[in-house]
């Protein structure tokens, strides 16, 4: 146990914390700096854009760099010895684990979702399928099914991330957690407006605010809501959440394009 608790505040304060924080500032770049067209509704998730990528590269490189240090040094797979004695239904949970350092299974995730915003699908979706095979049963499992059904998104594969949504949405296991339902509604959300299903897209985008904790996302996506509603000639809609984008201390640029839309 000493040498579990070693290793687990050792990596989160010496790889973790940084590596996450690197993650962190590069995405709050992105959101200040990405060049939304407001001629067109507005992306939903910025991951997968090829400028997005190239600008982010750097930064997802250290996080993925500090997250590989963290598992090559304080992974533990190894199980613990254990008594004779029968095991009672947590004892079975905790020896049944294949990696016993939380932030191993954390950096797992992290390399996941760097790749991702790198544009490197195919070494994220690798990496993905990894956490799955090694994390079953677990939130690891099924935050890597959803960012499995994105990348199938940005390659244009709507039945494969359908697939992955719905075994998601039928599992009475999934996580509960407001990190969790964030993923999973804005993944639907992004499942629907790439295919311009918007009248679909709509209530997982109002339910994606409510769970976002980024104020660049909110504005984004009640901008979003704003132009839908119109393409929906739903005018009184429109301006209602044109006139709310207004009140969030927009951008300059978007505060102009509100004023236009209204």
């Amino acid at each position: 146990m000493v040498n579990r608790s070693y290793h687990y505040v050792t990596a989160y304060y010496n790889y973790f914390f940084n590596a996450y924080d690197s993650y962190k500032i590069s995405l709050r770049k992105t959101d200040e700096t990405y060049k939304l067209n407001f001629t067109a509704p507005l992306p939903v998730i910025l991951a997968g854009d090829a400028q997005i990528a190239s600008s982010v590269s750097g930064d997802m490189d250290r996080s993925i760099k500090k997250c590989t240090d963290l598992i090559r040094k304080h992974s533990i797979t190894v199980k613990p010895e254990r008594g004779k004695s029968a095991l009672t239904p947590n004892e079975k949970e905790f020896f049944n684990q294949t990696e016993y350092v939380k932030w191993s299974r954390e950096a797992w995730l992290l390399i996941g979702e760097a790749r991702v915003w790198k544009g490197v699908l195919d070494e994220a979706a690798q990496t993905f399928e990894y956490i799955q095979l090694q994390f079953p049963n677990t939130p690891y499992y099924f935050e890597a099914q959803l960012w499995l059904a994105r990348i199938s998104i940005i390659n244009g594969d709507f039945i494969s991330a359908e697939d992955k949504l719905k075994t998601i949405e039928s599992n009475k296991k999934k996580p509960e957690t407001n990190r969790f339902k964030h993923l999973y509604t804005s993944t639907w959300a992004f499942f629907y407006t790439k295919q311009n299903k918007y009248s679909e897209a709509i209530p997982f985008i109002k339910r994606t605010i409510d769970k976002s904790r980024s104020k660049f996302e909110r504005i984004r996506l009640t901008y979003l809501l704003a132009q839908l509603s119109v393409i929906a000639n739903m005018k009184d809609e429109g301006a209602k959440y044109f006139a709310m984008v207004l009140k969030m201390s927009p951008s300059y640029e978007m505060a102009f394009n509100s004023k236009i839309g209204l």
